[in-house]
């Protein structure tokens, strides 16, 4: 669990000393096999609880691995910033009665959150490039994440999922679509995406009462405003530009 706190005091006291947290900040707030004791005065937090799995997941390791956290606070202001941001961004989208039902939103959002708590918080999770990796980098690779990107786009997929259909590991399709693509798989996946919402916009009748919010969550795009702004660039046009010459 991660605690994003906004009002009063946390103190956390353990066998290296005492952590005091005030709000702004942000801190690990369960230490397993960890004897500790924990002080606090009128105050509200955000947590934040993510499975083991995911962590693990999001690391590229295998998903039954220990995960812990070795240290409590953030490894710099920037990263706590940028965990106090994120935070707040995936809990207005999952109490968004539009976004929050959308699994193409929702399960990049947790990945993204694990993501990024594995780079606030110093971790047991440290995944090391093995040799292979560069090997089976190949456009034998990219093709088989592409038709599986292509048949997928749909469904809330993860880099795992795309480098388990390659038959590689996540970072041996990272490094493949690099080199062969000069992209990611998930950036890949974003245009795919993207392409999808176009064709939904052309196909959609604005009198039925069909709108661009509608269809951009459909397609994962949470934010229609960088929605907007991708599109147009990818385009040419807005969106509702689209839409409204049916």
């Amino acid at each position: 669990m991660i605690d994003t706190l906004f009002a009063g005091t946390f103190e956390l006291s353990h066998a290296y000393g005492i952590d005091q947290y005030k709000p702004g900040d942000v801190y690990v707030a369960n230490h397993p096999r960890a004897a500790f004791t924990a002080q606090t005065d009128d105050i509200k937090v955000l947590t934040t609880t993510l499975p083991a799995s995911l962590l693990a997941q999001t690391a590229g390791a295998p998903p039954d691995s220990a995960v812990e956290f070795t240290q409590y606070s953030p490894v710099s202001t920037a990263a706590k910033r940028c965990w106090w941001q994120l935070s707040r961004y995936v809990d207005s989208l999952v109490n968004d009665p539009a976004t929050g039902a959308s699994p193409l939103t929702i399960g990049p959002a947790g990945r993204l959150l694990a993501a990024t708590a594995l780079e606030t918080f110093p971790n047991t999770l440290h995944p090391r490039p093995q040799s292979y990796d560069r090997t089976d980098a190949t456009r034998a690779t990219v093709a088989r994440a592409t038709r599986f990107i292509d048949a997928n786009a749909h469904r809330d997929i993860s880099l795992a999922d795309i480098a388990a259909a390659a038959y590689v590991s996540p970072r041996a399709v990272q490094l493949a679509f690099r080199y062969r693509r000069d992209t990611t798989p998930m950036a890949y996946l974003r245009c795919v995406r993207l392409e999808h919402a176009r064709q939904a916009l052309v196909a959609a009748d604005p009198t039925a009462g069909t709108t661009v919010t509608d269809i951009a969550i459909r397609w994962g795009f949470a934010h229609t405003g960088r929605f907007a702004a991708t599109y147009r660039k990818a385009y040419g046009e807005l969106p509702r530009t689209t839409l409204a010459r049916r």
